[in-house]
């Protein structure tokens, strides 16, 4: 099944908040810099869902993947995850950080093991997504980010 990855453009952030807040995911920080964001279609140009990540020199934080709940449970997240890893892997980074409440069985399909908040580095710790917009009692994952997987 082939995915469409189209970055969403300033004029379109109205669009992709709504959706945030519609899925209770948070939206405060979306036009601040360093933050990548994709709206997901198919080939008939169905909307998919949503995904996006900052970068933050080598180390990349994976934000707000999450389908559309017409479209939940056919299969699209896994390769709307792996379009995402293969941009953050354009953009330089390393190691991959998120932050989940529901979704930590999910992203350890793809590798992402739970780290504790200790093992955070600072260019993470000090964005938005992770000190003021996700819960203190997020479940924290981090995976290695290699060009041969």
């Amino acid at each position: 099944m082939a995915i469409v990855a189209e970055p969403v453009g300033h004029d379109q952030l109205d669009h992709l908040a709504t959706f945030l807040r519609s899925e209770e995911l948070p939206d405060d920080d979306i036009s601040l810099p360093n933050r990548h964001f994709f709206f997901f279609k198919d080939e008939d140009g169905q909307f998919l869902g949503i995904g996006g990540f900052e970068i933050h020199g080598s180390d990349a934080l994976l934000r707000s993947v999450v389908t559309a709940p017409e479209v939940r449970g056919q299969g699209h997240g896994m390769p709307m995850v792996e379009a995402l890893l293969n941009e953050m892997r354009g953009h330089g980074a390393e190691m991959v950080y998120l932050l989940t409440t529901t979704a930590g069985g999910f992203f350890s399909k793809f590798g992402f093991v739970e780290i504790t908040r200790d093992e955070v580095p600072p260019g993470i710790k000090a964005t938005q997504e992770y000190a003021l917009l996700c819960p203190a009692d997020a479940l924290v994952m981090r995976r290695k980010l290699t060009f041969t997987d």
